[in-house]
Formats: structure tokens, sequence, C-alpha cells
């Protein structure tokens, strides 16, 4: 047996201009298919037209691409224990190269990444997480595509059913297998046309789905010829969304937990996500809020992944208090899910939570804030809320039902 093990070098992109000085770099490692890596960082660059209008050189962001050789059998096998050495060399390469993070331009080297241990000297966006968050709120049965050694390694397939999703696995590898092939070689969009048309007619054998999740970058270009009868969820592009929203906040400034001093020691209130203890969010907002009564634990994890949040957290560690902020990060935000458990009220750490979120750099400089509530007007008042002008200008569509009511 032989393996590759060439590692060509770093490469490092960044707009000719020097206005990116000091911002930010987006880390891109990558191995299977240069292909793939193209494709990815297209898509970055489409996000970043999408969420921040960026138009000329310098409105883009520095990114700093390490293509890693990834390790084979003669039989097409990867080696898993060199891979996962690889990876890690391209890791540190990274870091060599001024990156603030890491995505992953391959979805088949994320299945290896998840072994790796987590005291790595970046942080590493998950494909999978990124991906799950993006299906529709209603959808439960999905149906994944991805290529034959990821779909048979189950990466998906499990993070899906933790977070509450039901698989549906038609029978369409071989199908996938041709689309992939086409895809590196190039064909006419006719024959992509009558592929795709192919692969979902094996839809039709098994329970319905309520949406397909697309695992494979050399597919993303395809997709548009791909007339699929439920939506679909491109998990390049569900990366590359949460690339550029993670360098906006970084670009904005992630500012220091705020130490509150309190009659009953003291607290932190921190934006730093990691920290962010879903299962007990979970357990204040399903039992004991008044406006989200029974939320389904998936519901809640989504929320917490696509939104600014804020935790307060004792000198333990545990948290007792959250809120979140939904918000495209130039003109509007929505905050929503304020609570701080009943045994820490009373003693100033609403009112520092709410502080923190309109000193945040990603929050103060908004046009709007919105939030609702059933009686914490006073609290709100503190900060600069006030009751909406011209209320008869606002309409919401919501589902029917207190949980509806976004009363925080």
């Amino acid at each position: 047996m032989s393996l590759a093990t060439s590692y060509p070098p770093a490469v490092y992109v960044e707009p000719a201009s020097s206005g990116f000085r000091g911002r930010p770099v987006i880390g891109i490692l990558s191995g299977v298919g240069p292909n793939s890596t193209a494709t990815f960082v297209d898509l970055v660059f489409a996000e970043c037209r999408k969420q921040y209008g960026a138009l000329s050189d310098i409105d883009f962001p520095p990114i700093a691409i390490v293509s890693q050789s990834v390790p084979q059998f003669q039989t097409g096998e990867i080696d898993r224990l060199s891979l996962e050495t690889s990876m890690l060399e391209g890791v540190r390469k990274l870091h060599e190269s001024g990156a603030s993070f890491v995505a992953l331009a391959c979805n088949r080297i994320h299945h290896a990444f998840e072994n790796i241990p987590k005291a790595v000297s970046l942080p590493v966006l998950s494909t999978v997480d990124a991906t799950l968050i993006r299906l529709p709120a209603a959808a439960r049965r999905i149906a994944i595509v991805a290529s034959r050694p990821l779909a048979e390694s189950g990466l998906y397939q499990q993070h899906a059913a933790a977070r509450g999703f039901e698989v549906v696995e038609p029978d369409w590898q071989s199908n996938v297998d041709e689309l992939q092939a086409m895809a590196k070689s190039g064909v006419a969009v006719e024959a992509y046309q009558a592929k795709w048309q192919d692969l979902f007619g094996k839809l039709g054998n098994v329970s319905p789905v309520d949406a397909v999740v697309v695992a494979s970058l050399d597919l993303s270009n395809a997709l548009r010829w791909a007339a699929s009868p439920v939506p679909m969820v491109d998990a390049g592009q569900a990366l590359a969304h949460e690339v550029v929203r993670q360098w906006l906040v970084q670009v904005k400034g992630n500012p220091q937990d705020v130490r509150v001093n309190t009659p009953k020691g003291a607290f932190v209130v921190s934006s730093e996500r990691s920290r962010m203890n879903v299962d007990a969010i979970h357990q204040f907002l399903c039992h004991s809020s008044y406006w989200a009564k029974g939320i389904p634990r998936e519901q809640v994890f989504r929320a917490v992944d696509t939104s600014l949040c804020f935790g307060v957290f004792t000198s333990d560690g545990d948290q007792v208090g959250f809120t979140r902020v939904v918000t495209d990060h130039v003109t509007f935000a929505y905050l929503c899910d304020v609570y701080v458990l009943e045994q820490y009220r009373g003693i100033g750490l609403g009112t520092a939570l709410v502080q923190a979120v309109v000193d945040h750099p990603g929050v103060r400089d908004l046009r709007r804030v919105l939030t609702a509530t059933r009686d914490a007007q006073n609290l709100y008042g503190k900060f600069g809320f006030r009751r909406i002008a011209n209320p008869e200008f606002y309409m919401v569509r919501a589902n029917t039902g207190e949980a509806a009511s976004g009363a925080t």
C-alpha cells in the first residue's frame, strides 16, 4: 500500500487594499477535491454580497486557505489516522496565517475531524450544525444526499437524529454517485436535469419527507438544475452563511464578560455562545415561561445557534439567566426570550443582562431594536424602549397560541 503524504503550502488571499489590516481572517481547510474548495470560496463571497452588500475588493474578508493532501490507500480508501494528522497540521498552518476560525471545505474530512481532540489551536465551525439549523422549522422527516463514504459514515444521520429529525433513506446512492461524477467532469444542463429527476423519483418509494439535505460541495453548483419536490438545504451554502455571520460578529467586536456584584455574590454576563447551556435554557422556556411553554428542545437549539445570545452565570459557571437577539447585524434586531431564574431575581441581574445587550457592538448602532413584553415595561424603559408610535403601521403573521405572541 502507498499513501499520499505531500502537503501543499498554505495560500493566503487578501484584497490588495490595506483596509483589512487587523481584521479577522477566515480560515478554510480543504483536501478532498480542489473543485469543491473553489466552489466553497465562491459561496462565501456570495454570502458577503448577500449579508452586508459587499461590492469592491476592500469589502470582502481576508481568507487563508490550506489545502492538505488526503492520505489514501491504493484502493481509494482514506487512511483515517493519517488524515487526522494531516488535518491538525492544516489547522496549525491556518493559525500561523492569522486565521480566527476554521471552516472545513469538505463534508468528508469533517467526519474525521470529529474524533480529533478539542484542544486544537483554532475554533472549527460545524458544517453539520450549520446545515441542520437551516432546515424549515416544520421539517421533521428528512433525506440526505451525500457521497458514498459520508453516507456510510452516518455523520449527518446521527446528528439529525440527536436533534429530533427522522432520517429517511431512499435507495438513491447510485444516483448520487453518478451526479458527483458528472459534477467533476462537466456535462450538459439537460443531463443534470434528467439525473436529478431520476434521483428525486426515488422519494416516491419511501415515506414522505419534509426536506432534503445536500451534503456535497461537488453538487452545490449543480443544484440550480434540481427541481426538488421538497425544500433543499445545501450544506456548502449553509456553512458559507455561518462563516460570514461569524466573521461579521468578530469584525464588530466581542465585548469582554461583564462582572456583576450582587448581595447573592458575583455573577458574569457573557455573550460567548459556547458557554450557553441549551438544556438549561430549554428547561426554563419549556416549563417556566409563559411565551414558549412546551417548545421542543431542537427548536431551542436552532434558535440559540442562529441568534446573538447572552447568558448570566454564577461563579461556578451555572447559567441562571438568558436572552437572545435576532438581527441582520445592520439595521434591525428583535430582543426575546429574556429571563432570570426566580431565585435570582430582584438583585439587578435582569438590568445587567439588558444593559449588556444594548452595549454590545452588534446591537448599539442598529437603527431599531424591537421587543415585546407582558409585564416588564419598566425594565426595558430604563434603556430607551418605548411603546410603538403609529402601531397601525405594524403587522404580524403569527401562529395561534400564546407561544406565538413573541412576548418576553
